[in-house]
């Protein structure tokens, strides 16, 4: 009986105490304890077993109701007797407290009497048991005619001597029910008090005080309070019978009952069960406690637990009791802990031979066994399950690949079963006989659910297989076994043969229409954003779908009072809403998946590793499978009508860009290229059919599509382009300019991804367009002006592009783009200025500055601009004048840019760029190269110095000192002016960096002899991002020695160390020298040259890694000799400019470069030896002229 009841506060509180007790980090993650096995009552009168649990307050009802005081006995005098306990309280009680209780120990007693699960069918199923079991309980049966004669009524009672076989059978199955019934009663009473002890035990800490147990000694005594101590449930289990009690759980989670509701009741029982023990331990303690001291690997609750699986699954996972145990079990194997011991993928730790079937060993064994049955994963039935069993396959496909031996031991049982190949043609391309599941898809003969279950097995499959082929492929990890390595090959064979891609994007579900809300609930909007809860299933796969509770919907309705017409109405949208959302998942997974297999599928087929056949061969195929993409973009987006749920539209998008992606990495013949045009042009009408259908934030499929057209048209530079398709083109670029603009409202938010899709389509788009074609709308470049102020770095690339337009440039500088562009570096300094202030304010250490990205963007479009020869003198010297205010405003930018050099080396270059163009352009009639009409430069003497800084120690150091030839002693030592030479150079920033990842060890740069240092080893400090390096540090100099022409031709002397620039110029002159006598030598060792190979092991001569190493040397000195030539005369023209005008202008000046110039023309014999393969004509004529400068 219950006395009295708890306040409403307590009950709120225990609730909160068993959620928390429920949602306690398992490591199992059993979804809940109370929902697995706890049953409500549904009896109305039933409902207070939430009471069950009452602390203080019924001490101050009990004196009320005595008037104050209460009875007294004995040796309790002075103390209020205790009101009556609650069932509840007295059974937790027995169960928890440290007392031995009757209950707990019957409970105990039920689960480990007869040998656990082994002694139900053992004790159960013997004829003993039956014989006796029958007549205790069907004693007054009738025996059989034949015995009863035989036996003296008058000696023995009469009693069934012998029953029939086939009663005995029936009566000992009934035995059995009854045995499972009492296990699965005692997991579940077990698994009960397991939800209620956490607020059991902090309900009862401080009631037990006022409220003790009592204990009757005898009759008559007096009364005595029992002291109540409580355990947790865990800790009684773990203790009783030296640990072989929690192992007893484990057993019965693998255990096959006789009836179908106690298969699916007590096994989930004792998985709950099991799930509470392992509650906040790890994994070696939760395995050493479920299966016992000396199981310390955990195979028997692996056993179990795979058991369990395949026990279910035969069952055709309808288990007939309160719950589905598969989904149990399904959710241990997503769980990534213990999912690796379970499947038995986890390395170094094989599951041992075991007594059991070979179905049984392992629960990956078990999934690969379920699905080689067709039956199984196309049954109606069970083709869920079997899509859940793809699932886990594949995660433990992605989740394994990133360690290898894990991945290695799970490749090697999928190869034993033929997982691969025989799914591959099972779901995705079909045999002989039959045809796939995937093409047996839609129709018709199936319900909507047996199809999302099956698109669902294929898209899992898609991801699995795509993870296979990247590992096998890529994986500089992955040691390959023969069969494996034949296998990836027969995989990419049968995906690029026989238009079997073709076929599988054609077979893609087509996503449905989102029903649009009646307008006559439009009132009950929040109502509808309170009721939708995310999608059931995978997170990967099911990210951003909202499902409406309908349930909730339609309570929350009745309860405002709306009327039943509405109700229904909103009943009605909510099921077409779900309908369409598992439609798009399901179309927007299998479309995901598909191009995530032919992306790496491309891949592999490039890669040319382990002699895959070459693309070039399917490159038909590729161009079907193009159009077909086309008209699948097509046919989707008229499905969903550019609603903002075409994920599915978007990959399909996609897969058509990687296609002409690797078309374009290809080497095309003729005979198909013949088809670029064709497919230019289907791609460029799904492209306008997708963005004129859409609304402009939804139109990302159609963005894509003009990517892959602006890519397509790169492959052939000769191809002819109609003027219909140029027509079309034009049409689509109208909404890629207004789509480039758009960017999010927030204050200095950037471009969209939609508007960077568009700008890079369009800046490739515009190369194919005549500068007379009105394809960009003139009232973009406003805009576009406007999303450069706002400090837009990636516009540049669009603007640059759009200036080659006939009067396009002027339209620019008609929108101030200028001061657009004030306004971004303002913004900068703002923004950094306040940075540093707040940095100052924390700490006393300068931050560290840095250069805006924008920044290289400003310096192209300048360039640009100032390089139009369509705009008038008087708007260039003004652009001049403009651009030099500009650079002067950020001249500590520009500064900072020199420190940091070798960093941002291209952003210089367009720095040194800009100048030049100004140096040359201002006042000019706007021929390059011209003498200037006008008497000095714009560019002030500070930004000269600057330049010419970067220039001489470019100049001196083409390559680190340690490889540099020797200069002449003369030009050695110190400087004319006193001081020491430099120890520093632009080098040291570099070999100071840490190597990129993936970086090639090449041979040193020791060009004193080709047989010296040949190949590289372990001392080797070059690499091929040195050669990198040295080539963009050619091409910086020359670009600043063109600047220094220009400046000295407008501006007189540019003081240049004398000394350092004749060293450099001995420096480059040398290193040229060699470079091509390194490339000749090598050139000949490729010929086989007998010379040349003396000395040589010929072991090395045919090893192939090192052959690739010259190549790759000689592909790298080919590169950079032009440069260097080009900078050897470039630099003798500097230095001719300077003898020329400071011998009337600086005689100091010219005294010091007349002796130093003399002794570098001396040493490098640049008159008569020239630079270059061709004796350098143009340096022999140059350094000619130089001699006579001097002498004059």
């Amino acid at each position: 009986m219950r006395a009295g009841s708890p306040t409403p506060q307590l009950v709120i509180d225990m609730e909160k105490q068993t959620t928390e007790v429920e949602t306690a980090a398992s490591l199992l993650r059993v979804p809940s304890l109370a929902d697995v096995v706890v049953v409500a009552p549904t009896d109305p009168e039933m409902l207070g077993y939430r009471l069950d649990f009452e602390r203080e307050g019924s001490f101050e009802q009990l004196k009320s109701a005595t008037g104050g005081a209460g009875r007294q006995s004995g040796e309790q005098q002075g103390m209020v007797l205790p009101r009556a306990k609650s069932p509840g309280y007295v059974l937790l009680s027995d169960i928890l407290g440290l007392r031995d209780g009757g209950l707990f120990g019957m409970l105990e007693y039920c689960l480990v009497a007869d040998g656990a699960d082994a002694g139900v069918v053992a004790q159960c199923g013997r004829d003993s048991f039956r014989h006796r079991n029958a007549i205790s309980l069907f004693g007054d049966l009738l025996p059989s005619l034949s015995t009863a004669k035989g036996v003296s009524a008058k000696l023995n009672p009469i009693h069934p001597c012998s029953i029939s076989e086939s009663t005995t059978n029936d009566l000992s199955r009934d035995a059995k029910v009854w045995r499972e019934k009492s296990v699965s009663e005692t997991l579940r009473i077990l698994c009960a008090a397991a939800v209620r002890e956490e607020a059991f035990i902090s309900a009862t800490a401080s009631s037990v005080r006022l409220v003790p147990m009592l204990s009757f000694r005898s009759k008559g005594s007096t009364i005595q309070a029992s002291q109540l101590q409580l355990a947790k449930l865990r800790d009684k289990l773990s203790v009783f019978q030296r640990g072989q009690m929690v192992p007893t759980v484990t057993r019965f989670i693998g255990y096959s009952a006789t009836s179908d509701a106690e298969d699916g009741l007590l096994p989930a029982s004792a998985l709950a069960l099991a799930a509470y023990m392992c509650t906040d331990y790890s994994l070696d303690q939760s395995m050493r406690l479920l299966c016992g001291p000396r199981d310390t690997s955990g195979y028997l609750f692996t056993e179990m637990v795979a058991r369990r699986l395949y026990l279910s699954a035969q069952r055709q996972a309808t288990s007939k009791g309160h719950v589905d145990v598969v989904k149990l079990v399904m959710s241990l194997l997503r769980t990534p802990v213990i999912s690796d011991k379970l499947l038995g993928v986890s390395p170094g730790k094989t599951a041992p031979g075991m007594s059991r079937p070979p179905e049984t060993t392992g629960c990956l064994d078990v999934l690969l066994n379920l699905l080689e049955n067709d039956a199984f994963v196309t049954d109606a039935d069970t083709s869920g399950l079997a899509s859940e069993c793809y699932e886990i396959v594949s995660t433990l496909v992605t989740r394994t690949a990133r360690d290898k031996a894990s991945y290695m031991l799970m490749e090697r049982r999928l190869e034993s079963r033929h997982f691969w190949g025989r799914n591959l043609e099972r779901l995705l391309l079909g045999g002989r006989s039959k045809p796939s599941l995937l093409n047996m898809f839609g129709g018709g003969a199936k319900s909507e659910r047996w199809q999302r279950a099956v698109m669902s097995s294929v898209s899992w499959f898609c991801r699995a297989l795509a993870q296979h082929l990247g590992f096998t492929v890529f994986s500089r990890d992955a040691v390959l076994s023969p069969s494996i390595d034949d296998q990836t090959k027969q995989i990419l064979s049968a995906l690029f043969s026989n238009h079997n891609l073709c076929k599988m994007f054609e077979a893609l579900p087509l996503p449905a229409k989102v029903p649009d809300f009646p307008q006559d609930l439009l009132a009950y909007g929040s109502v509808i954003g309170e009721c939708m809860v995310p999608m059931k299933g995978a997170i990967a796969a099911t990210t951003g779908y909202q499902m409406v509770d309908v349930n909730k919907l339609c309570d929350t309705l009745r309860s405002s009072n709306s009327a039943n017409s509405s109700i229904d109405k909103a009943r009605e949208w909510a099921f077409e809403w779900n309908m369409a959302m598992e439609q798009n998942n399901t179309s927007f997974a299998a479309s995901h998946s598909m191009v995530v297999l032919l992306h790496v599928g491309l891949s592999s087929m490039q890669s040319r590793l382990g002699g895959f056949q070459p693309l070039q061969q399917t490159q038909g195929q590729l161009f079907d499978l193009l159009h077909l993409l086309c008209d699948v973009v097509t046919t989707m987006n008229d499905a969903t009508s550019g609603s903002q749920f075409d994920s599915a539209v978007n990959n399909v998008a996609l897969a058509a860009l990687l296609l002409v992606d690797s078309l374009c990495a290809s080497n095309m013949d003729t005979t198909y290229k013949a088809l670029l045009p064709s497919s230019a042009m289907a791609l460029t009408q799904a492209s306008n059919h997708v963005i004129h259908s859409a609304e402009d934030s939804n139109m990302e499929a159609g963005l894509i599509l003009a990517s892959a057209v602006s890519i397509l048209l790169q492959i052939d530079d000769e191809m002819d382009v109609s003027n219909g398709f140029r027509r079309v083109l034009s049409k689509l670029c109208v909404p890629l300019a207004r789509q480039s603009c758009y960017h999010e409202p927030e204050a200095r938010a950037g471009p969209s991804p939609g508007a960077m899709l568009a700008r890079g389509a369009l800046t490739g788009l515009l190369d194919f367009m005549p500068p007379d074609n009105d394809c960009f709308p003139k009232a973009s470049a406003n805009a576009l002006v406007t999303r450069l102020g706002a400090m837009d770095d990636n516009i540049f690339n669009l603007l640059v592009k759009v200036s080659r337009y006939p009067n396009f440039s002027q339209l620019l500088l008609d929108c101030n783009v200028l001061k657009a562009m004030k306004r971004a570096s303002r913004s900068f300094q703002e923004i950094s200025s306040q940075r540093m202030q707040n940095h100052s304010i924390s700490s006393n250490v300068s931050p560290e500055t840095t250069i805006p990205s924008f920044l290289q963007g400003h310096l192209s479009l300048l360039n640009a601009l100032l390089l139009d020869a369509n705009l008038k003198p008087s708007v260039t010297d003004e652009l001049c004048t403009q651009t030099m205010d500009l650079l002067t405003e950020n001249q500590g930018v520009l500064e900072r840019l020199w420190s940091q050099f070798p960093n941002h080396g291209f952003t210089w270059m367009e720095a040194v760029l800009c100048l030049e163009l100004m140096a040359s352009q201002h006042g000019n009639n706007h021929t390059f190269g011209t003498m200037a009409r006008c008497s000095h430069s714009l560019v002030p003497a500070d930004f000269a110095e600057m330049v010419a800084r970067v220039a001489l120690d470019l100049l001196n150091h083409p390559l680190p000192k340690r490889f540099l030839p020797v200069l002449p002693s003369a030009l050695r030592g110190i400087n004319p002016d006193g001081t020491l030479p430099s120890e520093k150079c632009w080098w040291d920033a570099v070999e100071s960096a840490d190597a990129a990842d993936g970086a090639i060890i090449l041979p040193d740069p020791s060009f004193t002899s080709v047989l010296f240092s040949r190949a590289p080893t372990n001392s080797h400090t070059w690499s091929d991002d040195k050669y990198e390096a040295a080539i963009a540090g050619a091409k910086v100099l020359e670009r600043s020695l063109a600047f220094l022409v220009a400046q000295c031709r407008k501006s007189g002397v540019v003081r240049l160390e004398a000394s350092a620039l004749s060293s450099g110029i001995c420096a480059y002159t040398n290193t040229t020298r060699l470079v091509h006598d390194r490339m000749r030598e090598l050139e000949k060792l490729q010929k086989g040259s007998s010379a040349l190979l003396s000395g040589i092991s010929m072991d090395w001569e045919v090893d192939a890694n090192r052959q690739r190493m010259l190549e790759l040397e000689l592909a790298y000195l080919k590169e950079v000799a032009p440069v260097f030539i080009r900078c050897c005369e470039r630099v003798l023209t500097v230095a001719h400019i300077l003898a020329g005008k400071a011998g009337d202008e600086d005689p100091p000046y010219f005294r010091n470069l007349q002796k130093s110039m003399t002794i570098a023309l001396d040493h490098t014999k640049l008159e008569t030896l020239g630079v270059g393969p061709c004796k350098g004509s143009f340096t022999m004529a140059v350094s000619k002229s130089l001699r006579k400068q001097l002498k004059s």
